[in-house]
């Protein structure tokens, strides 16, 4: 849907005012939310990636993905409970899974160093 806008300036306020013609503000404002959804979401595979091969988890913040998590978390609650589920409910969702599986790696990552550690004391 494509937007048009029209600014009109007042003369007497000395002020510009720019008013929305057409389209849907929710629409827009949801695109954006993709957006931003996806560009988060283009990292992930990338930390997956280098988490399995790395096998280890010194550099990795637990605290940190933790927070990421509960982050989407929020997100998924406030579409279901706004009732506004759209397709960017979907990338909430595969963001969530994929901050799961890094986390998961990070606690096998994890076990891994525990598991160097004690054979370079012996």
């Amino acid at each position: 849907m494509l937007y048009r806008y029209v600014i009109s300036c007042c003369k007497v306020r000395k002020e510009c005012d720019i008013l929305r013609v057409g389209g849907d503000n929710h629409s827009m404002s949801e695109l954006f939310e993709a957006f931003m959804v996806v560009c988060f979401g283009i990292s992930w595979p990338v930390s997956i990636y280098k988490s399995y091969t790395s096998r280890t988890a010194k550099g990795k913040s637990l605290f940190f993905m933790v927070m990421i998590l509960v982050g989407y978390g929020f997100g998924i609650a406030s579409k279901l409970l706004s009732g506004r589920i759209t397709y960017v409910f979907i990338f909430y969702i595969i963001n969530s899974i994929m901050v799961a599986i890094d986390i998961l790696l990070y606690f096998r990552n994890k076990q891994l160093d525990l598991g160097k550690e004690s054979r370079s004391v012996l």
